[in-house]
């Protein structure tokens, strides 16, 4: 018995649909593993602190004596300077757990090794260690800190996010922003408080616009005022002129 022939007129769209679905298939596969490697790159600041005991104990020591030194020249109620590099607030942030516990718990768990670096111009950078699920990546948030031409306030403005190589400019932030915006939390001892926000909280929107913080502080030992007369960002460090009320 002989064979019916195939009709070649249908073998060969059959064919390109199998070309076009292995093509498709391995173009979606190379995208996944090129974004995977994109996500998992890290910026080249990047450098976290090992937190040995050692530095968790030059972390303690400095954080007091700088604390000590601030109060002793608020009480002097003249003009004075004080400097942070970005090595010294990076190692007092990731040892801020075993520094002072009580605000070490307020900083979320999936987030860790905070790096912060100083540019010039006002740029701020501050880059952490993501962790969920067994995921992980460099998350680094751009931008700027700047005192406003009165002296009034210091704004604070999100410029930029980058994951791994991956960034989202603030063009894209602000679209996006009210999509990401915290879950507002319940004031305690109100009755019919849930979903009532804290008014407290700054969301990924706000902090996109710019937001404004008032230039008057209060320091807890002593419950001394005091407000910040010339901010300077600069390569490494961060210059603030403080003035006592």
């Amino acid at each position: 018995m002989q064979a019916t022939p195939k009709d070649p007129g249908k073998v060969a769209p059959r064919r390109k649909r199998k070309r076009i679905l292995v093509t498709t298939i391995f173009s979606l596969g190379a995208t996944l593993t090129l974004l995977i490697l994109v996500l998992q790159c890290r910026p080249s600041w990047y450098q976290p602190v090992v937190l040995s005991e050692s530095v968790v104990q030059d972390a303690r020591r400095e954080t007091v004596a700088a604390a000590d030194d601030f109060s002793d020249r608020l009480v002097r109620r003249k003009l004075f300077e004080v400097v942070f590099t970005e090595d010294e607030v990076t190692r007092w942030l990731a040892a801020l757990p075993q520094v002072w516990p009580e605000a070490g718990a307020a900083w979320p768990k999936s987030l860790q090794a905070p790096v912060v670096r100083f540019v010039a111009d006002g740029q701020v950078y501050l880059g952490v260690r993501a962790e969920s699920s067994g995921w992980r990546a460099v998350v680094s948030l751009e931008g700027s800190l700047k005192l406003s031409e009165n002296k009034d306030s210091l704004r604070i403005k999100l410029d930029r996010i980058q994951c791994g190589k991956l960034s989202i400019p603030a063009t894209l932030l602000e679209q996006i922003a009210p999509w990401v915006r915290p879950k507002p939390r319940p004031q305690a001892g109100k009755e019919g408080s849930e979903g009532q926000g804290d008014p407290t909280t700054i969301d990924v929107a706000q902090l996109v616009r710019g937001v404004e913080i008032g230039n008057t502080f209060v320091w807890p030992n002593g419950r001394r005022k005091f407000r910040i007369t010339a901010l300077h960002v600069e390569n490494g460090r961060v210059r603030l002129t403080i003035q006592p009320l």
